[in-house]
Order: C-alpha cells, then structure tokens, then sequence
C-alpha cells in the first residue's frame, strides 16, 4: 500500500485526539497533520514521531493555505457547543471552520477523503439550531464532490473531559441508563475506532456515506476484531 499524509481537524477535542490515537497505530500512515490552533503536549507511545502539529487561525484561514496543502485525507473532528460559544460562536466552528477547512482542502487537490463527524439528527431544514446547522455543514461539505465523503452522526458521545460540563454528564448519566434497552451513547473512543477503520477496512462505492449512530456502533466493534492495517 502507497503511503498517506491524513490531517485531523479539531485534534484537541476529545474525538480528535482519539481520531490521532487510532491513526499512530497505522503503518500505511506515513504522517499527521495536526491542524490545530494552539499547540499541546500529546501523549506518548508508538507514532507519536508522526504528529506534525500546525497552528492555524480558523479565522483568517486563507493565511494558513500551507498547512492544508500535503493532506491525502481529513478527519474532521471540528465541534464546540452553544453553551460554551453562544449561538454565533457555535455556528462559526460547527458550520464555518468545517466548510473553509473542506474547500481548502479541496482547492489544494491532492486530498480525496473527508470524514467528518456530525451528529444524530442533523438535518438542513429542522429549526432548531444545533441539527440545523451540523446538516448544513454536511450538505456544503456533500457539494464540493471530495472523492470519498464520509459523514458519521453518533449519538451523545460519552468521555472523561477535563472541563465541567454538568449538563452533559446528566446526559451521560441519562443514557447510561437508556443504553441498558437502547444504545443511545457511544465512547469517543469507539466513534474514532470507527472512522479509521471505515477509511481504510470498507470497500467504498459511489462517492457519499452517511454512517448513522447503530452502523458506527457495529463497525466499532468490527475494528476490535480485524487486525489493524
């Protein structure tokens, strides 16, 4: 197999940095672009050697072309909330820092594959903000016609944070205790566990996916059984 340069987006994120855990271990993976807007301590292990990490200011994007330019494919893992940014910080992540990152990328044209992770629900039409915005950001990302687009829609994603967010780990209690009869919750873990093995482990036809919350829980438990590339 050829070799690949992926990029991760939204690799501080708990997603992202599972997303970069799963792609060290890969031996087709010759480098990681961390694409990123302050740079962190990673953790160490095997592959940590090819974690390139490049500050970009998702506000003045264009002033970070380079960053974009060797990619052979993206996982986007872009995400705040509205309680942490307000309705217009949330849209300016979710909807534009998503669909800039996708066209630069796509301008470049060495990158082939877009995965994105979007939500459950997400849909262009509905007039609650936050399924509204993540659809339009899948049906902008849809239009630039990348070869492989991937969009996965998890459901409430359960994670060990740093920061305190009360109402989400009532939400995780909440679905901890749905999930007994109902899986209604997926780890990080399992979510980025999911897309790397998606990328590289699925015989792809056509050129859109849309992964629902129950299809990325059983291709989760897949990439624990097949060994890795």
């Amino acid at each position: 197999m050829v070799s690949k340069i992926a990029c991760v987006l939204g690799g501080t994120g708990e997603t992202g940095k599972r997303v970069i855990d799963e792609l060290r271990k890969l031996d087709i993976i010759s480098r990681i672009d961390m694409l990123t807007r302050r740079e962190v301590d990673l953790s160490e292990g095997p592959g940590k050697e090819k974690v390139q990490q490049k500050i970009v200011d998702f506000d003045n994007i264009n002033d970070s072309k380079a960053a974009f330019a060797d990619c052979d494919m993206a996982f986007c893992c872009l995400g705040t909330t509205r309680a942490k940014a307000g309705a217009e910080g949330f849209v300016k992540v979710d909807f534009d820092y998503v669909v800039n990152s996708a066209k630069l990328l796509k301008e470049n044209g060495k990158c082939t594959d877009f995965h994105l992770v979007s939500s459950w629900g997400a849909q262009a039409d509905k007039w609650a903000l936050y399924p509204s915005t993540k659809g339009k950001a899948e049906e902008a990302v849809k239009e630039l016609d990348f070869t492989r687009t991937s969009i996965y829609r998890p459901g409430l994603l359960i994670t060990e944070r740093q920061e305190s967010r009360s109402l989400e780990k009532f939400g995780q209690w909440v679905a901890g205790f749905l999930d007994t009869s109902f899986k209604v919750s997926i780890k990080t873990e399992d979510l980025a566990k999911a897309m790397v093995f998606n990328a590289f482990n699925k015989n792809f036809e056509g050129q859109t996916e849309t992964i629902e919350h129950a299809d990325i829980l059983n291709i989760s438990r897949k990439a624990t059984e097949v060994p890795k590339v």
